[in-house]
């Protein structure tokens, strides 16, 4: 992973970021724990959040990383001034030519992420990090049906049935915010038709995977939903297991 900080006097990462390899987007991931010691201007989190606030907040520190483009490898110089959200509720960055840049956000325990479209012929992106739990398991069946399964676990090579579910989640959680529409997109309407392990894999314990998700014309025979393409990868830190999708179109 790119852009990897210690924490003062501790071989402990503290944010990271990661690129396509076709330069598309930009992704970056940032620690809990170290967002909130933290400070930005021009965000307020929703007072709903209540003890989600720290995640909330690192999900925004980690497009602050973003917004410096020398740093994220972007050409779009968005301002951190613009950041507006459509009508649907999806988050967008206006750059400096007034352009849209198309943004994801995402957080869950211990981690926030922030994705932007890198490359301008990119109209939607998706962003998903989620910590392992064996709680997916539990709604496995609700998103995945067996050809997902296969799909997955043909690839994970030693990953326990939890590991995959996560996996499975997480790709999906991300096409469907990068969906053109996305009504009635989520889960068993979505099929993972490719997903293979990329060979520049970091390391055995931060494995990457690409592939595509395409609608399942027998859950949605008139969905419009167009094929999407993600990269996924995990990663683990303090005993925590943590696993991330980013989707574009």
């Amino acid at each position: 992973m790119k852009g990897q900080e210690l924490v003062d006097g501790k071989d402990r990462p503290l944010w990271w970021r990661m690129e396509h390899s076709g330069g598309l987007w930009a992704l970056v991931l940032v620690d809990e724990a170290y967002a909130q010691d933290q400070g930005f201007v021009g965000i307020d989190a929703p007072a709903e959040l209540g003890a989600r606030w720290s995640q909330w907040r690192s999900s925004r520190w980690a497009l602050q990383r973003l917004w410096n483009a020398a740093a994220a490898g972007l050409e779009t110089n968005p301002s951190p001034l613009d950041l507006r959200k459509e009508p649907s509720g999806k988050p967008y960055l206006i750059n400096a030519d007034g352009a849209m840049v198309p943004l994801a956000l995402s957080h869950t325990l211990g981690m926030g992420a922030a994705a932007l479209a890198a490359h301008p012929g990119l109209v939607g992106i998706g962003v998903d990090v989620e910590q392992y739990s064996e709680r997916f398991l539990r709604v496995a069946s609700r998103v995945s049906n067996m050809d997902d399964i296969a799909n997955v676990q043909r690839c994970v090579t030693g990953s326990l049935e939890a590991e995959a579910a996560v996996l499975i989640w997480v790709i999906k959680e991300a096409c469907y915010k990068a969906a053109l529409t996305q009504e009635g997109l989520f889960g068993k309407n979505q099929l993972i038709t490719r997903i293979e392990k990329k060979e520049d894999s970091i390391a055995m314990h931060e494995p990457r995977w690409a592939g595509c998700v395409e609608s399942n014309r027998t859950e949605a025979s008139e969905s419009p939903y167009e094929r999407i393409e993600f990269e996924a990868g995990s990663f683990s830190e303090d005993q925590a297991l943590w696993y991330w999708a980013v989707a574009w179109r």
